[in-house]
């Protein structure tokens, strides 16, 4: 297994990028970040740009998709569409530089892992938060079908409700401005975290912190078929009745939206127009479907008639979550106290 340490200075690659289909990682001297460092960047806005390899031969190969690829945790990378978004939360205000760690897996455990630096300039809008993952669809109920030993046939098991969707996260904000720079102080009071930002100019500043969709209910089992009536031994039995089909299961409650509380600062009073705030409710989960009834057996000539199983109840559909609450003011405060 190979690892390679490579932290170069990064530069708007200019190199034409050769044919990736024959491309072996056993021949890849080290990988890269490609972007335009001269564009305007910042925390949470989307990057144009993905990721190339520098082969043994010389030669530059950009990657042409995610295959085989892994990229640290600070950053997201879609290589399909050319975006990077840095995900990290800065600790400083002057944090500027993001290290990222690149991973290309190749045959029997051959890997090489390369090191690159992404830099932020700060002249673009920024962009945190996000809906969180929708609840969970419950899981589907288990058909029926028939019984060993007796003639009816099994009832289908209900289906699972939906989880509950996900409540978007609560933030405490404070903003001033020196020269032409906006300072964002950021705290996540749901997770606890702090993040430092900083804007070059006016440029939007959003936060997506809506409540996310509830989960599906599980579809109900259908019941099982009922046994043909039959004579076994000169003993007669009797045709069985259908299983019932389950019933679906409920949807999972809407998330709610969080909390927002903005503080600006008279010195910033001018970015007002730059904020945007979202605080809405998740919708809930759909019902699961019902199941459906089994079949009766079929009668033998002089034997009553089964009855058909009876299909399930559709899940109930779970209710919106409720929206949040944006408050803006302005207000002089210690600055120094967020710094």
């Amino acid at each position: 297994m190979k690892y390679l340490l490579l932290i170069p200075v990064l530069a708007l690659l200019v190199q034409s990028c050769g044919n990736t289909r024959n491309m072996k990682v056993e021949d890849i001297d080290y990988l890269i970040l490609d972007y335009n460092p001269e564009a305007p960047n910042n925390y949470g806005t989307v990057i144009q740009g993905g990721v190339c390899a520098q082969m043994n031969s010389g030669e530059l190969k950009c990657l042409k998709n995610n295959s085989h690829f892994e990229i640290s945790d600070n950053i997201r990378c879609d290589i399909k569409d050319q975006e990077l978004t840095v995900i990290t939360i800065p600790r400083s205000f002057s944090d500027d530089k993001v290290v990222v760690m690149m991973t290309m897996k190749g045959k029997k455990d051959y890997q090489i892992t390369s090191y690159d630096t992404l830099r932020l300039n700060f002249n673009a809008g920024i962009t945190l938060g996000g809906r969180p993952y929708s609840g969970n669809t419950g899981s589907s109920g288990r058909n029926g079908g028939q019984s060993t030993l007796l003639r009816d046939g099994k009832d289908g098991d209900n289906g699972l409700n939906g989880d509950n969707g996900r409540s978007g996260d609560s933030y405490d904000i404070h903003i001033w401005k020196d020269s032409n720079t906006y300072f964002i102080h950021v705290v996540n009071l749901t997770t606890g975290s702090t993040g430092k930002y900083k804007i070059n100019g006016l440029k939007p500043f959003e936060i997506n912190a809506s409540g996310s969709t509830g989960g599906a209910g599980g579809r109900g089992g259908d019941g099982g078929d009922g046994k043909v009536g039959e004579i076994v031994n000169n003993k007669t039995k009797l045709p069985g009745n259908g299983g019932n089909g389950g019933f679906g299961g409920n949807g999972g409650f809407g998330g709610n939206g969080g909390a927002i509380r903005c503080v600006l600062h008279t010195s910033a009073a001018d970015f007002r127009d730059q904020l945007k705030f979202l605080v809405q409710p998740g919708m809930g989960g759909n019902g699961g479907t019902a199941g459906t009834g089994g079949k009766a057996g079929k009668s033998l000539a002089g034997q009553s008639l089964a009855r058909p199983g009876y299909n399930g109840r559709s899940g109930q559909s779970g209710s919106m979550g409720q929206a949040g609450q944006v408050t803006i003011v302005e207000e002089a405060f210690d600055i120094p106290t967020y710094q």
